[in-house]
């Protein structure tokens, strides 16, 4: 998890990561679950929180 800030706060973790310019952030709907995901510079849709490549069919729910 390197680049990534965990701090916890009573019963909550708060998991941050560093945002460059390239990653904008957008609501994606997958074949099982909606998450917040962003492209990489290859293309690969992957998840905005943990940085796992999404799998399947990805559809843009949401975007800036």
């Amino acid at each position: 998890m390197s680049g990534f800030v965990v701090r916890k706060q009573r019963d909550t973790t708060f998991v941050t990561r560093p945002k460059s310019l390239r990653e904008q952030p957008v609501i994606v709907q997958c074949a099982d679950f909606r998450c917040m995901a962003y492209r990489d510079a290859n293309g690969r849709w992957l998840d905005y929180f943990n940085g796992e490549e999404l799998k399947g069919d990805v559809t843009v729910i949401a975007d800036n």
